[in-house]
This record gives C-alpha cells, structure tokens and sequence, in this order.
C-alpha cells in the first residue's frame, strides 16, 4: 500500500512537471495574447486567463485561427512584415515543445525577422497538410521550410 502511494505521489509530480514546462497560450488584460511557460495569471500584470480552455479539442473560435493554407501564408507574411515574433509564434503548433525548445524557437525567429521577406511559396500536399517555404534576407538569403498541419480545425505552423 505504501509503495502504490509512493509511486502515485511519483508519477503526479511528473505530470505536474511536464505541464509546467508546457508553453501556454493566454489572454492578457487588453485582449492580447501572450505566450508563456508559467501559468496564465502569473505571467501577465493585472492577470491574464487561459485562451484555450482545458479540454484540447474544444475547438477555437472562427477567426483566431488560420482556417486555410493561404490564410496561414497571409498572416505569416504580415507578422514578418510587423517583425512581431510574438504574432507569429501564435501560427505555431507547440503541441510537444517544453519551454526550453519553444524559447530557443522564439529567439531563433526573433533574428530571422530582422531580415526582409522576399517570398512564402505555399505547396499543399493534401486536405490535411501542406509545406510552406519562406525565403528572407538583403545581400544573403536564406530559406526555412515548415510543415503545415490541419488541427483542431485551424491550420498551424510545425517548428
């Protein structure tokens, strides 16, 4: 019996670290969305709440998300024109990133914004997915390929 407590106090304190460690999508006090890997109320002043409910496959409002590849295409392309990584970290898929990996995404982006755009050339694959290559840059270009995947009704960027 005490060995089952053990175990069941062992695994709690795991799933509670992975989801800790989850990056969270949140509304803060003026309506914006703020990406973080601590709980929605602490990572805004004035408190912010979860935009997306708990249950995963609630599905997200019309309008908040990407409903086509070429919308996606769009708002990327408007992102990078605003040079907002914040913006476009939300057309990101972060199901499976832990803080670590969705910080050095966010940096990595960040640089990769200073640089203009010169093309996003959009390949569908099927009614699920699609490719969406971006190439950027002034004296040196460069290319980043993603993934398109459909999910939860919206289409996302797959870092």
């Amino acid at each position: 019996m005490r060995a089952a407590l053990m175990l069941a106090a062992l695994l709690l304190s795991g799933a509670s670290a992975a989801e800790d460690a989850a990056v969270r999508r949140c509304i803060g006090p003026d309506g914006r969305k703020v990406f973080t890997d601590r709980r929605c109320e602490e990572a805004v002043a004035g408190g912010a709440t979860d935009a997306v409910p708990e249950a995963a496959a609630t599905p997200v409002r019309a309008g908040d998300c990407a409903d086509s590849p070429e919308d996606l295409r769009n708002r990327l392309a408007r992102a990078w024109r605003n040079g907002n990584p914040i913006e476009l970290s939300g057309l990101i898929l972060w199901d499976g990133h832990g803080a670590q990996a969705a910080r050095a995404e966010l940096q990595s982006l960040a640089v990769q914004l200073r640089e203009p755009l010169l093309a996003a050339e959009l390949v569908p694959f099927d009614a699920e997915s699609a490719e969406l290559t971006v190439r950027a840059g002034t004296q040196t270009t460069w290319t980043r390929t993603w993934r398109l995947q459909r999910t939860h009704g919206c289409w996302w960027l797959t870092p």
